[in-house]
């Protein structure tokens, strides 16, 4: 991989120029028109998928506040099983146990619960999403002309009706969802290790900055993966 500002300025030159068959019922950028160039492809891309995403709004909201509530409930278990063996086992406090056992598997059970409904419903909008986005790339390419089609290979039209909304529907099915309990995981991790103490917590901080830039690192490669399996299916599907 190169630092070379020209190659980097290059590498965003092509990606400006990237001509992807927009859709219908006032959705846009998929399919772009015939001599159409994409700025800043990337936020106009997640401007498009929260436009099919609006009409379930409240029910994102709805599972996403159930994911957290999952999320936190997961990140204070270990207090409450540390506050069963201090308090109630090292102590010879039987009631305290039993009490705390209860609650314990009372939350477990919260936990089961609202993950479940709030993954199921994040799976259901990923479908519904995924049929919208679906119908409209199909009443778009009926009214492309003749010279679309013959200017584009076939196999890329292809791969974005198939691959590119495939990877749509994880992203908003399960990415989603492991976004946000991950994130949200981290900061409640992170408070709580300050809280139980500061010393050991700024530490551990100190190798944050290593997984970052390893993390930075990856992605770049991720992606210029992701890109060439795309042209590949693309030529395959030719």
């Amino acid at each position: 991989m190169s630092n070379d500002p020209e190659i980097e300025e290059e590498e965003e030159e092509e990606e400006k120029e990237i001509v992807q068959p927009s859709v219908g019922f006032g959705h846009k950028f998929m399919m772009a028109d015939e001599n159409a160039i994409l700025d800043n492809p990337r936020k106009k891309l997640w401007g498009w998928l929260l436009s099919f995403m609006r009409p379930f709004k409240g029910k994102f909201i709805f599972f996403t506040i159930l994911l957290l509530l999952g999320t936190v409930i997961q990140s204070i278990i270990p207090l409450l099983s540390a506050s069963i063996i201090d308090y109630g086992i090292l102590n010879n406090n039987s009631s305290y146990v039993i009490n705390m056992s209860v609650f314990l598997l009372s939350i477990l059970l919260l936990m089961a619960f609202t993950s479940y409904v709030a993954q199921y419903g994040m799976g259901k909008i990923s479908q519904k999403v995924t049929y919208d986005i679906r119908n409209d790339l199909f009443l778009k390419l009926q009214d492309m002309s003749l010279n679309y089609f013959d200017q584009r290979p076939s196999g890329d039209i292809m791969s974005i009706m198939i691959n590119d909304v495939t990877q749509l529907n994880q992203l908003v099915g399960g990415q989603f969802v492991q976004i946000i309990t991950s994130v949200v995981s981290l900061a409640l991790t992170v408070v709580i290790m300050f809280i139980l103490n500061p010393f050991l917590a700024l530490i551990s901080m100190v190798v944050f900055p290593i997984f970052l830039s390893v993390s930075h690192y990856f992605k770049k490669v991720a992606m210029g993966l992701f890109k060439a399996s795309r042209k590949s299916i693309g030529k395959v599907t030719s």
